[in-house]
């Protein structure tokens, strides 16, 4: 069978690890789903195919997607990843092969990118070709390098906790974080930790930012980035920051809070509409009318990609 449409409804694998991820594809084909999405970098295209193989359904009758990883753009790479996906996936070609991310910084011309993922097209390596995690700019762009080779979709997150969207892709293209959306927090080097902190921060539209600390563990090339960010903040977006040291006299308007690890579950309210920033484990947002929990980077939190931190943070 020949697709010519995206299925209106699809099974998502992310975060779907060995036999759990095996299970549920196979589960999900034997109550009629035929739609199944993967992705290199996930790490289950082996355990997906297995489930498409032992569900018994004709992988005819199967679309199946994956997604090619930011660190695979240049034309040979890209190419070479996406035989090394089939095999994974236990197939001769995928229905639909996407670009994940665009490249981070431009540093692999797109032109490059998409050119080798119409060739992989053209070898039948993928019956669809198409992107991810796109820009409108981005997209137009994509089209004028395609030219009559159609783009089957843009593939993107939509869910109701990412209501906030255009806050919060503002704030990602701001601080250049795009190519790191979908890493566990805890897998990230340090100051992209901390970068993805300040990400929240601003995604909750604060008009006050307390900076306790922000730089604190950086090397020099972290603290030169961050500093950079910090400086521009206003201007972008209009918030206020606020270094720790520079308020720490109770007599003052606002009170700050030090949060430790052992106040999991507790909440405070200091009185006005301000975020405070600290060390990872430090998280908390606060607001005059409402008490937020406590956030902090346990392991369970260093487990969630950022975008899962957003979805906390709105």
């Amino acid at each position: 069978m020949s697709f010519s449409a995206l299925p209106k409804i699809g099974m998502g694998t992310f975060r779907l690890k060995g036999n759990d991820a095996r299970d549920a594809v196979k589960s999900a084909l034997s109550l009629g789903y035929r739609h199944i999405d993967t992705a290199q970098m996930y790490g289950n295209e082996a355990e997906v195919g297995d489930g498409i193989t032992s569900s018994g359904i004709p992988r005819r009758e199967i679309f199946l997607t994956t997604k090619i990883w930011h660190d695979q753009l240049h034309a040979s790479d890209l190419i070479n990843s996406l035989h090394d996906s089939l095999a994974r996936l236990k197939t001769d070609h995928v229905d639909l092969a996407l670009i994940h991310w665009p490249s981070p910084g431009d540093e692999v011309p797109m032109k490059e990118y998409l050119g080798a993922l119409r060739d992989a097209q053209r070898e039948g390596l993928a019956e669809h070709i198409g992107i991810s995690n796109f820009t409108c700019a981005q997209m137009d762009e994509a089209k004028a390098i395609l030219g009559d080779t159609p783009i089957f979709t843009n593939q993107v997150e939509v869910h109701p906790f990412l209501a906030n969207r255009k806050v919060v892709e503002k704030v990602i293209d701001f601080l250049e974080i795009q190519a790191i959306r979908k890493t566990p927090v805890g897998r990230l080097p340090y100051g992209l930790k901390k970068r993805v902190e300040l990400a929240r921060a601003l995604a909750a539209e604060p008009s006050l930012l307390l900076l306790d600390e922000p730089m604190a563990g950086m090397n020099v090339e972290e603290k030169e980035d961050m500093s950079r960010f910090i400086l521009d903040v206003n201007d972008e977006f209009g918030t206020t920051i606020v270094d720790k040291e520079i308020i720490l006299d109770t007599d003052s308007e606002f009170q700050l809070f030090d949060v430790y690890p052992w106040l999991d579950g507790d909440r405070i309210d200091v009185g006005q509409e301000i975020l405070i920033v600290g060390h990872p484990e430090d998280w908390v947002v606060t607001s005059r009318r409402e008490q937020w929990p406590l956030m902090y980077a346990d392991p369970e939190s260093m487990a969630k990609t950022m975008d899962e931190v957003f979805s906390i943070a709105l």
